[in-house]
């Protein structure tokens, strides 16, 4: 009779712990909670339930916790131990050698890779910024109809040049995009981000990896200053256009808060149904530009761009210059969190290049037009037909008439 393995003597619950533990490296029970539980709000009862059976693991030599010396950071972080993380491993006759390619959701371990105990350990010195990144998994995943494939840092490492490596803290996929995913504290300089984005655009330079990336996604702790996020969406933007040169025209950066992460992601990268919708409900628009791009001819010759989203993306300035033609371009915004959309970019501190001094002050100049139509569109989830109607409606009339 075959010899059963440890792992084979725990609960299903326990097991489910195991092996999401083995996926996000660590976590704090809360966190792990959620993950378990797939609910993105935990009741007192399922938390105190989640520490027994993690006291459980403890006791049985697959789990170990430890405290971070970060006085920010109140919980116990918890990961495999070597034992738990080899036992993963046999049961998952996941053998040396094998690199995975890590995406999630993998109910089955089929994309998981080999690490070693070292390896695989969740970074204790950076643990501010693995929890958060933690916590950005959890958004996008936890209790979700749509479903954005993710993938964890041990795996988000990108080879160039022999020796070269770009190193992202994780990837999502959706569709046609790839968007690399960066956790963002607020700690990194200019002259730091410049030398994060100089590789992404070393990287890009690859004959073989020019559709690798379609977008960069800088995701921020939820802040109430608004000025203080404004400012900061500008350094990093004018890191991304000094470093990315021409490449920062194809591959769009975005920022966002890490409590609107999925809603950003959604009317960002999940647009295409929203866009079909539009057509159907408004058979008179059509489509003028490409399908990544969000913008409509009316009838009346008039042109109309469809953000849905916030001012911190760079979307907006390879729009113009792949639009340069367009006399007049309207801009429709869906307000989705309650802010004023505004897209006057102060960059006059950084030595950018030229062309794009001249986007964004045509940028600004067509914001601040007298004849900007701004109608607020809040975010309409599955609703969107009686919404989209009556916002439509209001809009057509407004792009109809005279200046």
């Amino acid at each position: 009779m075959k010899e059963k393995l440890d792992i084979e003597t725990l609960s299903n619950r326990q097991r489910k712990i195991v092996e999401n533990l083995y996926r996000i490296r660590g976590a704090t029970a809360l966190q792990i909670a959620k993950i378990v539980y797939n609910e993105r709000v935990i009741n007192k009862s399922q938390e105190k339930y989640t520490y027994n059976q993690l006291a459980i693991l403890v006791e049985k030599g697959f789990v170990n916790f430890s405290r971070s010396n970060n006085k920010r950071i109140r919980h116990s972080i918890y990961s495999l131990t070597s034992k738990g993380l080899a036992n993963i491993q046999s049961y998952y006759l996941i053998q040396d050698g094998i690199e995975g390619e890590g995406w999630a959701p993998d109910n089955n371990f089929d994309n998981q890779g080999f690490f070693t105990y070292e390896v695989h350990s969740p970074p204790i010195n950076q643990i501010e910024h693995h929890l958060m990144l933690v916590d950005f998994f959890i958004r996008i995943s936890v209790d979700r109809k749509e479903v954005f494939e993710y993938r964890n840092n041990l795996y988000s490492v990108r080879k160039y040049d022999k020796k070269q490596k770009l190193r992202m803290d994780a990837e999502v996929k959706y569709g046609e995009r790839r968007i690399a995913i960066e956790i963002d504290r607020g700690t990194e300089r200019f002259a730091q981000l410049v030398e994060k984005f100089k590789n992404y655009q070393l990287y890009l330079q690859d004959t073989n990896n020019k559709d690798d990336i379609t977008d960069i996604l800088i995701v921020v702790k939820d802040v109430t200053n608004k000025t203080k996020l404004q400012q900061r969406w500008e350094t990093i933007m004018a890191a991304f256009l000094t470093a990315m040169q021409d490449l920062s025209l194809k591959v769009d950066l975005h920022l966002c808060e890490i409590g609107d992460v999925y809603n950003f992601m959604y009317r960002h990268f999940g647009f295409n149904s929203y866009k079909q919708n539009l057509i159907n409900i408004k058979g008179d628009y059509q489509k003028m530009v490409g399908v990544l791009y969000d913008v409509y001819q009316l009838p009346s010759g008039k042109q109309a761009l469809f953000t849905f989203g916030s001012q911190y993306s760079t979307k907006i300035i390879r729009i113009l210059y792949e639009t340069q033609d367009i006399k007049q371009l309207y801009y429709i915004v869906g307000i989705t969190i309650g802010q004023e959309i505004n897209f006057n970019y102060n960059l006059s501190k950084y030595r950018i290049p030229g062309r794009f001094n001249g986007l964004l002050n045509k940028l600004n100049e067509i914001n601040n037009s007298p004849s900007m139509k701004f109608i607020n569109m809040p975010y309409i989830g599955g609703d969107i037909k009686t919404k989209l109607d009556i916002d439509l409606d209001l809009v057509t009339d407004s792009l109809y008439r005279d200046e």
